[in-house]
């Protein structure tokens, strides 16, 4: 039989890094800070920010729905075929499009979009 050497392993705990707790320390720092002084600022900027970014969205759906609605009826009237899958997603984009810029658009004496009035009497 041959002789089994034991190894013994050591290993060094390496002090722990403090940089996940300076980074907590700082944005809990900033949030007391800088909110209470420049919070609405804040909020207004990242609403116009994300409404042009709506509204740039909601013109593409609209004029991808356009498009798709006018190539279908294109189709209808070349084939004589009702392609109604194609149809209702070129619905569905105008309505999403007109949703989100705020534009009533009215297909087949539906309104699609737009602000809604109040409910009750005009």
């Amino acid at each position: 039989m041959a002789k089994q050497d034991d190894f013994i392993i050591i290993i060094n705990k390496k002090k722990k890094n403090n940089s996940m707790t300076l980074i907590f320390f700082t944005i809990i720092a900033f949030i007391a800070i800088f909110i209470p002084l420049l919070g609405s600022t804040i909020r207004y900027q990242a609403s116009s920010f994300f409404q042009n970014i709506f509204n740039i969205f909601g013109s593409i759906c609209k004029l991808a729905g356009m498009v798709m609605i006018g190539f279908t009826f294109l189709a209808i009237l070349a084939n004589h075929k009702i392609y109604t899958k194609s149809l209702l997603f070129g619905a569905l984009l105008l309505w999403i499009g007109c949703f989100l810029t705020y534009t009533p658009f009215t297909l087949f004496g539906i309104t699609l979009g737009g602000l809604q009035p109040p409910i009750g009497y005009h």
